[in-house]
């Protein structure tokens, strides 16, 4: 737009009748080519607006600053509805000249309904349209432009594929209806009786054999009707002397019955590399999904866009081996060749892209270790970039990288071709002076262990102690579990002792024989001082909350010093209590957790005798909070709960409850037979209103819970 040209054309005034107008007041005119709005509040000129009546160009000036914007006309007002979106033509006034002016302007877009104000919005939203339609294709076409310059892969990478993928093996697979074996080699089906077994006459599944037809070694294969593999390759490939590109592509291979190998591929990345560029060291660019697929929304494009909806990603590939140093000469990527080209010729497996985007400056160490033969220690170290790139780029010799000074263990190291765990371990090791057998090491690796992990356990035991006991109760008391699941559970129960203040140096402690029984033990010992910690806090409110509940419930407190002795009894293990006060009913249950510190329900079936709450405690910790019982006036049980709902040995416990029921039966009168038949009906009443409202879960815990008294 021609600023200069707008500022030049003169201003309209407002008429006499509109200088009293609240709110904005527009005067409107067409001069050069430009509908020029003259935006006034009573009798000063706030905004000039300009609009081109043929490409549909906008820009707003406000006179304080004079300045222009490319800013549309509802920049003039801070209203709310402006900004959601809500026309401006109700918040603006113009006389019907300026209207008449506006709609003249733009005669080929008026819909007929529409003018004034509300046809400037309707124009600017078609500018703003076309612009975002022509930006659209603009990069259509460089994104084209650019794809067309990639070179089509090369005629062998059907074949390399095959290869890294498959490498020698290959399969006889059985066909039981037709008695028939595929060759997977020759794509050709030979009869049983002439394959050459090489162990003995009867052919089993994984048996190696030779092909009558085309002589090939097969493995076969009875129990799978194909056998498929998938990974990632990464191909490079120059395209002229300002960039090569990185293409990352989806792999599989298939054998199955009656054919060859099939081999697919699919590109799914292209990161373009820049040489020598200011701005840019690399572009991505992914396949959009699904393939084939095309849409006009920005964005969703096929086949190629600088977004990501499809979510691809870059994982472990193998890397095509030529045209390496040619694609990254002069690149910012030009340290790694040495190492690309080493991978590349081993078949190495390795997340090549991680490499190039979050390791510069470790190139010559990478090449280092990796030429040094510690493959699989490489190939960790590039998933976990972000920890050891730091390390590579700083490091002096390779002592200083994996922190072993040993020469012997760095052999050693090499030749088990262990990973970053096991490299921990050399180095906890080396500064211990401690041994470690091989066993442990292949035990730790196989099972993600760390020395990090066993923190707690190295300054007692020595690693392969370490390993036996976690093999053992593996053996003895965590059949089925992971050895690093049992680990969790041993740091648990360690950590849980040191909270407890028992002494973790102690053999007794940090190595017991049943650990699972001890640990259960911790946590039930943890809980019972988080009971007595709830139980003890805030004294005066309790007593305020139980004078509270003794008004709303007049009457219950009196049920229970009345049945106190029929339904308290004690063995040498176990204690039934009845409370003598409702807040000791809630503040049990707040200490447990469960229901009966949140319901009322529970202190009206008191007050009309129809179930009666206990408490459940062991002998030797009486005041402590165990199982909460709902029982029946003739001792039937309704409920039994502990903390958070949860039912610690209560097979044991129900034995218990089974004497304590024939002896409360004993103690019963007419009186106390009448209440326990009321609640037998109450009960079998709530429980059809359960089935009615089809509440499973509570039917489900009711039934659980159920111990009737006979």
């Amino acid at each position: 737009m021609k600023y200069k040209t707008i500022d030049g054309i003169p201003v309209k005034r407002q008429k006499r009748n509109q200088l009293d107008t609240d709110g904005f007041v527009v005067t409107a005119q067409v001069m050069n080519g430009y509908l020029v709005l003259d935006i006034w509040i009573q009798e000063k000129q706030i905004y000039r607006y300009a609009i081109d009546i043929k490409t549909y160009e906008y820009a707003l000036k406000k006179l304080e600053t004079g300045i222009w914007h490319k800013q549309k006309l509802c920049n003039i007002t801070q209203s709310a509805k402006s900004y959601l979106g809500y026309s401006l033509s109700g918040h603006i006034r113009a006389s019907k000249d300026d209207i008449n002016c506006i709609s003249n302007a733009f005669p080929t877009q008026q819909p007929g309904y529409i003018e004034g104000i509300a046809l400037i919005e309707h124009v600017e939203s078609l500018f703003g349209e076309a612009k975002r339609e022509r930006a659209y294709y603009t990069k259509t076409e460089r994104i084209d432009r650019l794809m067309s310059k990639v070179p089509p892969v090369q005629k062998d990478f059907k074949s390399w594929i095959l290869a890294v993928l498959g490498g020698d093996t290959q399969y006889a697979f059985w066909d039981k209806k037709t008695k028939t074996y595929s060759c997977s080699s020759c794509g050709k089906v030979a009869d049983m009786e002439k394959l050459d077994v090489t162990k003995d006459n009867k052919i089993r599944d994984k048996d190696i054999v030779k092909c009558p037809l085309c002589g090939a070694k097969l493995q076969v294969k009875k129990r799978s009707a194909a056998v498929e593999r998938e990974s990632m390759a990464m191909l490079l490939d120059n395209i002229d002397e300002s960039m090569s590109v990185a293409r990352h592509f989806n792999i599989r291979v298939r054998w199955q019955y009656g054919s060859r190998a099939s081999v697919a591929w699919e590109e799914a990345v292209r990161i373009f590399l820049y040489r020598n560029d200011p701005k840019w060291n690399c572009r991505i660019y992914y396949r959009q999904y699904p393939k084939n697929y095309s849409c006009t929304y920005i964005g969703l494009r096929e086949p190629w866009w600088d977004t990501n909806p499809a979510n691809r990603t870059i994982r472990n590939e193998f890397l095509y081996p030529s045209g390496i140093a040619e694609c990254l000469k002069d690149t910012s990527y030009e340290e790694h060749t040495r190492f690309f080209i080493a991978a590349a010729g081993n078949h190495s497996q390795i997340n090549y892209n991680k490499v190039m985007y979050q390791m510069s400056g470790c190139g010559e160490r990478l090449e280092y270790l990796y030429k040094g033969r510690y493959y699989r220690l490489v190939k960790e170290m590039t998933e976990r970039s972000w920890e050891y790139a730091y390390r590579l780029r700083t490091a002096p010799d390779i002592q200083w990288i994996t922190g072993i000074d040993d020469m012997q263990m760095l052999h050693r190291l090499r030749d088990k071709n262990g990973g970053v765990r096991m490299m921990d371990w050399l180095a906890h090791v080396c500064e211990t002076g401690e041994r470690i057998s091989d066993k442990a090491l292949d035990f730790f690796e196989s099972n993600k262990i760390t020395p990090g992990d066993c923190r707690m356990h190295l300054c007692n035991m020595h690693p392969d102690q370490v390993m036996n006991y976690l093999i053992r109760m593996q053996q003895e008391q965590y059949p089925g579990m992971y050895c690093s699941s049992i680990l969790g559970q041993w740091n648990d129960y360690l950590s849980m002792c040191q909270t407890l203040n028992k002494d973790i140096n102690d053999a007794l402690v940090y190595r017991p024989r049943e650990l699972k029984r001890r640990h259960d033990e911790a946590v039930e010992e943890i809980n019972r001082q988080r009971i007595i910690e709830n139980m003890k806090s805030n004294p005066g409110k309790q007593k305020e909350r139980a004078d509270e509940m003794r008004h709303l419930y007049p009457g219950t407190e009196e049920v229970l010093k009345e049945i106190k002795e029929k339904y308290e009894y004690s063995t040498e293990e176990f204690i039934v209590l009845v409370p003598q006060r409702l807040i000791d009913i809630v503040a049990e249950g707040q200490a447990l957790h469960h229901c009966v510190a949140s319901t009322d329900r529970y202190f009206d079936r008191i007050r009309a005798r129809e179930t009666y709450v206990l408490f459940l405690r062991k002998a030797e910790d009486p005041e402590t909070p165990y199982y909460t019982l709902e029982v029946e006036p003739d001792g039937t049980i309704r409920q039994h709960r502990s903390y958070f709902d949860e039912e610690p040995n209560i097979e044991y416990i129900r034995g218990f409850l089974r004497e304590w029921q024939q002896v409360v039966k004993k103690r019963m009168n007419k009186k106390d037979r009448k209440y326990a038949e009321h609640s037998r009906r109450m009960r079998e009443k709530n429980i059809d209103e359960l089935r009615e409202a089809n509440n499973t879960r509570v039917l489900k815990g009711l039934e659980q819970d159920f111990l009737e008294a006979v």
